[in-house]
């Protein structure tokens, strides 16, 4: 298996579970160091051993001081994928504390500038880079009593194309993903509490023309392509992976 990665650092925020943690696993696979941004420590239920550095993406310092960490442990940072996000219930806009309000964009929003900050940084010495910001489909259509979620996701895909615009000189290259619903731990909870986990699921799937929800691993894969160098000509794109949901 050619490793196209080739020994870079890539940077995986939210990559204890989930979308994150398979990403984590396909950048080992590819050659790449991987290491992980979490307020969560990884359960490793491959059995492999990552780098972790427990981190609030929320807390500008705590981000400044794990970029300080990976440049002092492993060197400079080539990739950035930033996965960590939270989604509020949903409820209707009259409904919205502004505690959840703010606690929404601290970690969607402000979480990923941070982290951009710090990465390009490092990026900037290094002479390359390749950022990967994962928002949604709900970033693009919108959802039912979701504004504060769409909002967040939506400031990701304006984020993404004015770095890439402005950082284009110093070869580093900017993507924005944007998945549609996607069989996580994360949606397996959400399942759980509905009261009917089969309607829940069947209700998910119906929105998705190829008619099931994303793996995990599918979207990883796409991730690991957009940082690589194989994507060198791709910078300023959204890439949209929704089995149809928003053709419809």
């Amino acid at each position: 298996m050619e490793k196209i990665l080739d020994n870079n650092i890539v940077v995986v925020t939210g990559g204890s579970g989930g979308i994150g943690y398979a990403t984590v696993k396909k950048i080992k696979e590819n050659g790449g160091i991987p290491v992980i941004l979490d307020k969560e420590t990884p359960e490793l239920s491959d059995g492999n051993n990552y780098e972790y550095i427990r981190t609030d993406i929320s807390n500008e310092e705590e981000v400044k001081e794990a970029f300080k960490k990976i440049e002092d442990r492993f060197g400079l940072t080539y990739g950035l994928v930033n996965n960590a996000a939270i989604s509020p219930k949903p409820s209707p806009s009259e409904n919205i504390s502004d505690e959840i309000l703010r606690r929404t964009f601290s970690i969607n929003v402000f979480g990923t500038f941070y982290c951009n900050k710090y990465a390009i940084m490092q990026m900037l010495k290094l002479g390359k880079g390749s950022v990967v910001n994962v928002s949604s489909v709900i970033g693009k259509v919108g959802s039912k009593n979701t504004s504060i979620y769409a909002a967040s996701k939506s400031a990701l895909i304006g984020m993404t194309k004015s770095d890439a615009i402005t950082y284009s000189s110093k070869n580093i290259r900017f993507n924005v993903l944007l998945p549609g619903f996607v069989d996580t731990p994360l949606i397996e909870n959400n399942a759980r509490n509905s009261g009917n986990p089969v309607l829940y699921y069947e209700n998910l799937k119906s929105l998705h023309p190829i008619g099931r929800l994303a793996r995990a691993e599918e979207i990883a894969e796409i991730i690991v392509f957009l940082i690589s160098e194989r994507s060198s000509f791709v910078t300023g794109s959204e890439i949209v992976i929704d089995g149809g949901y928003t053709s419809i």
